[in-house]
Formats: structure tokens, sequence, C-alpha cells
């Protein structure tokens, strides 16, 4: 949660924009579940924030706009057709990991390996091999300039060795 926020900051987004992508970094795994259905975690992390504003007298429009942000980090269906500025912002912080240095973009796949030991290694490794490659099949792995000027080269050469590597190789 700490580097989404300080990846919001760095992107020196002005107002409301900025609000409503915070709020929804704060929600985006809210419910995680490891081998939950297509884009359930999503949707139900976008209605706990709904219910939550609700109960916080946070304005009806704001927890819309906020929980649509939540649903745009399934990246589960390729491209999320939705382009906006806040959109195109929380997506780039959600994946902004793949392109930060190999020690940290190696700790967060390791993690989320276990975050999946419950799942069977092969269809692990087989669905997340999939999502990696669909993100190396994009003409970009961010939508924002910022975030393609600090993160596509290094994001995309990584990615391509992890999917090189004996850890997926046996799996594609």
């Amino acid at each position: 949660m700490a580097a989404c926020l300080h990846e919001l900051d760095r992107a020196r987004i002005e107002s409301p924009t900025a609000e409503f992508v915070e709020l929804a970094l704060w929600y985006h795994d809210a419910v995680y579940e490891p081998g939950a259905r297509d884009r359930d975690c999503e949707e139900r992390s976008a209605r706990l924030l709904a219910n939550d504003a609700a109960a916080l007298a946070i304005p009806a429009a704001t927890a819309r706009t906020a929980a649509d942000l939540v649903r745009a980090t399934a990246h589960l269906h390729g491209p999320t057709p939705r382009h906006d500025r806040a959109t195109d912002l929380i997506v780039d912080i959600d994946l902004a990991i793949f392109g930060h240095d190999a020690l940290r973009f190696m700790d967060f796949e390791y993690s989320v390996g276990e975050e999946f030991a419950g799942i069977p290694t092969r269809t692990f490794r087989t669905a997340r091999g999939r999502f990696l490659a669909s993100l190396l099949a994009a003409p970009n792995l961010y939508r924002t300039d910022d975030f393609r000027a600090r993160y596509e080269q290094l994001a995309r050469a990584q990615i391509a060795k992890l999917l090189d590597s004996p850890r997926y190789r046996a799996y594609r």
C-alpha cells in the first residue's frame, strides 16, 4: 500500500483525480482471495468501498468513481477499455512493481506465488504465465507517459526474462 501511495505522490496529479485514485488504492486489494473467480475480488472490493463510503457520508458520485477504479485493477481480460486520467493512473500504479529493481520485482513475484500456494503449481504458473505474456503482447504496459518513461523498458525486460526462465517455460 505504501508503495502505491508513493507512486501516486510521484505522479503529482491534481484534485479531484488524486482523491479518487487514493480512495480506490486503499480498497483495490481489500478483498484478496487467490484463486477466486475472475474479477470477483475487485468487484467485492468495489462494493466494500461503496458500503464504507455510504457509512462515512462520502458522496455517492465519489464512491462510484473510486469503485470503478478498483474494478479497473482486475487486469484479467486484456486492456481495461476505459481510458481517462484516473483509470490510466491506477492501472499504472498497480503494475508499477514490474518496472522496479530486480530484487523488488522478484520479491513480489515470489510473494504472489506464496499467496497462491493452495492452487496447484501447474494451474498457477500457466495462468500467471498467460497474464504476464498478455502484458508483453500489449503495445505498452503502462498507459501514462510518466510511467512508460520510468518503467516500461525495465518491466518488459524483466517479464520477458521471467517468462523464459524454468519457472514458467515448462508451463507455456
